[in-house]
């Protein structure tokens, strides 16, 4: 008589206590003690995905840093944040450039930085050569390998009577 062959989900069922909707403990063996780890299991497509959650007391809330500068020079930091962790962030930069005068040298002349290193110019508009720019928004998700702080800084030295205003708000997701 042919033997049938367990599916993945019976196999690894007892593997899994679910700790709340959507949070499932990862039932591990380290010694002679059960150590557990947090998980989310999602459908995707017809395959189980499992991946990895920060445990809720390491969780942090957003991690935001505002800044505003009168007329930066070239590499000039406008907004910088406190070191970073190790992980995975969603991080949502906005930008605005305003004051007395406004010059088109201001367009897409803010970068988001990651411990000193370029990682995107923000496009940033400029409707007129006095008064201000569209406000500016863009957003990424960044893997950081090490503790690292995230900057928009000035790319080119701005025009006398400027101010640039930046906000950045980083979200720890893994």
């Amino acid at each position: 008589m042919p033997v049938e062959l367990e599916s993945l989900n019976t196999m690894f069922q007892a593997a899994f206590l679910k700790m709340a909707d959507g949070e499932y403990a990862l039932r591990t063996q380290t010694g002679s003690g059960g150590a557990s780890t947090v998980v989310a299991v999602s459908q995707a497509g017809t395959n189980n995905v499992v991946q990895t959650l920060i445990p809720t007391a390491a969780r942090t809330s957003a991690i935001t840093a505002t800044g505003k500068v009168t007329a930066p020079a070239a590499g000039a930091a406008i907004a910088t944040t406190a070191s970073l962790a190790i992980g995975t962030w969603d991080v949502e930069v906005t930008t605005f450039i305003g004051g007395t005068t406004v010059a088109s040298l201001e367009m897409d002349n803010c970068r988001l930085n990651i411990a000193a290193a370029a990682h995107a110019t923000i496009i940033n508009p400029v409707a007129g050569t006095t008064g201000a720019t569209t406000l500016a928004k863009f957003n990424t998700r960044v893997q950081l390998a090490s503790a690292s702080t995230l900057s928009v800084v000035a790319i080119a030295a701005a025009t006398a009577g400027s101010i640039y205003s930046a906000s950045i708000v980083a979200t720890r997701v893994m």
